[in-house]
């Protein structure tokens, strides 16, 4: 025991010694030098929780920090723990689990770091459009250039949601995080169908604004769902526009408590359904999963919360309006998240506009709690996002449920696996046929590749044709399972997928010097609307800040 003590109280000297160092690199504002002193931080910080996972337990008050801090399953480091903590006297998280931390705090902590910071050897090329070259692919799938939405090289960008007009496909919107500290939501606005673009920053009334999602009502307005917050306050927003995405006038404050994360939300645009332009939010707080609604359509006032889950530790939810059963009846809208106690996908659904709903239900088991260590997300981490949406259109699978959700094949040890280890991530998913009462049996999606990873995949119902599309990151073209392109699939029965495609040009490469601690974040955004699928990633196939993509597909 005395051993053990001595090595942590050396470990500590020599990380402080190596915190020291990042400040003083920070304040040069190099970013390539403060990479390597944070890369040193996070060495130094897997070493501990290595010992600690394999059963000679580190006890968290030798680093200043409460007991069981190195229970969680964040890779933030010593310093920035002990930072957070700072900022954050009151913080009335957990002091142990895997959520100890709100999964925010890593990117707020990330951000404080490199804000100002420059690259040391000047400023990269950008990144610029691309036509699709030399893609395997059915003949009858047309896939679009590779287009750059944001078009900045100097901010990097992660995180993103997208949505089309329903009343006019001409208009598309979308958002991301803007992954320096002091910045808020950075929201794209096309009136071509995604040709070109421009954009607009939304500004936090607080520190940051984070996870953001995209929609739009019955009358082509368009709403966009965020966090800001600032140490462990945050409020959940609503932000709404009406000159499609060109000005954000009205900001609509859900909710606003300690540790709220992982917002998203769902608007009811159909005109057939009694709760035509109810809008949906739902969010964690780590221990319990909220949703709330507006009291009346575009009243821009919400309801007291709903806990629809509690006492557990959970994260990561996302909504979906199904058609209602008949023309002025009320349209169902559907709620899952990952609970990472039991390791299950957890459904609810309300059938009277958001005023009550189900007792949850688990659809689906996970292998892992939470999210997975994988080579090209090693230091964020894939988060077990699940993303859900139904069949609104007029085919025989009217009202059917669809979840999809990225998990490793087998549990994984602590840490990231090696690009050898035969544990890999895929796309998982599952359906519904009578309105979520029961599931089926969970598949993989994707074609299974030995040492490939596939992760943040986001799916979209085409209103339509019914058709669903999926689209992901993944590494299959790296043997080092390190770079990632963008494949995609669809299926038009519900049952069974085309084989996926390439939808990139180029590859991306995130581990690489230079490239936000972000990396790709949490889910890449997917929006469809009249047989057209439009994937919306980060992209990184330039050693320059990350920016946001798009790419037109048709079948």
């Amino acid at each position: 025991m005395r051993h053990a003590i001595v090595l942590c109280f050396a470990l500590c000297f020599m990380s402080l010694i190596s915190w020291g160092q990042v400040e003083k690199a920070s304040s040069a504002g190099c970013l390539e030098t403060m990479d390597a002193h944070l890369a040193q931080e996070r060495a130094e910080l897997q070493a501990i929780l290595a010992r600690h996972h394999s059963g000679q337990w580190v006890d968290g008050r030798l680093y200043g920090l409460p007991v069981n801090d190195f229970d969680d399953g964040t890779n933030l480091t010593v310093r920035q723990r002990l930072e957070f903590r700072r900022m954050n006297p009151s913080l009335d998280y957990p002091t142990s689990g895997r959520v100890q931390y709100p999964r925010w705090a890593f990117t707020f902590m990330n951000r404080l770091d490199r804000q100002g910071a420059v690259p040391c050897t000047g400023a990269p090329a950008q990144p610029q459009a691309q036509d699709g070259l030399g893609l395997s692919q059915p003949a009858a799938l047309v896939i679009g250039p590779n287009i750059n939405v944001s078009n900045d090289p100097t901010e990097p960008l992660s995180e993103q949601f997208l949505a089309i007009d329903p009343v006019n496909a001409a208009f598309m919107v979308g958002a991301s995080n803007i992954d320096l500290s002091g910045r808020g939501q950075m929201m794209y606005f096309s009136a071509d169908a995604g040709s070109t673009w421009s954009r607009v920053e939304i500004h936090p009334l607080r520190t940051n604004m984070s996870d953001p999602g995209v929609a739009f009502d019955s009358a082509g307005n368009v709403y966009t769902s965020t966090l800001d917050y600032t140490g462990n306050q945050t409020a959940v927003e609503v932000h709404k526009s009406t000159d499609h995405g060109q000005t954000w006038p009205t900001r609509i404050v859900v909710d606003d408590a300690s540790g709220n994360d992982k917002e998203l939300f769902a608007v009811d645009y159909q005109n057939a359904s009694s709760c035509k332009d109810q809008i949906y939010v739902g969010w964690d707080n780590g221990h319990n999963q909220f949703v709330s609604s507006t009291t009346a359509p575009n009243s821009g006032v919400f309801a007291p919360k709903i806990v629809v889950q509690s006492k557990d530790f959970t994260i990561a939810g996302a909504l979906a309006v199904g058609p209602p059963a008949a023309a002025g009846s009320p349209a169902p809208v559907y709620y899952v998240w990952t609970d990472t106690k039991t390791k299950t996908i957890n459904f609810s659904k309300s059938t009277n506009c958001g005023a009550t709903w189900t007792p949850f239900k688990a659809i689906a088991t996970t292998k892992n709690s939470f999210d997975t260590g994988i080579p090209a997300q090693c230091v964020r981490r894939a988060l077990i996002y699940p993303s859900i949406d139904a069949d609104r259109s007029a085919s025989a699978r009217r009202g059917w449920i669809y979840v999809v959700w990225n998990d490793f094949t087998a549990v994984q040890s602590n840490g990231c696996v090696a690009t050898t280890d035969p544990n890999n991530n895929n796309i998982w998913y599952t359906r519904s046929a009578d309105g979520g009462a029961t599931w089926s049996t969970p598949a993989m999606l994707n074609a299974n590749i030995a040492f490939a990873d596939h992760f943040n995949q986001w799916m979209g119902v085409d209103d339509a044709t019914g058709t669903i599309h999926v689209s992901w990151r993944d590494t299959r073209n790296d043997p080092n399972r390190v770079k990632t392109d963008v494949y995609y699939t669809n299926s038009t029965d519900g049952l069974t997928f085309m084989p996926e495609v390439r939808i990139t040009t180029a590859m991306s490469d995130e581990p690489t010097a230079g490239a936000s601690p972000d990396q790709y974040g949490d889910y890449e955004g997917l929006a469809v609307r009249n047989g057209n699928a439009y994937p919306f990633w980060t992209d990184r196939r330039v050693q320059a800040p990350e920016q946001i993509f798009t790419s037109k597909i048709t079948p």
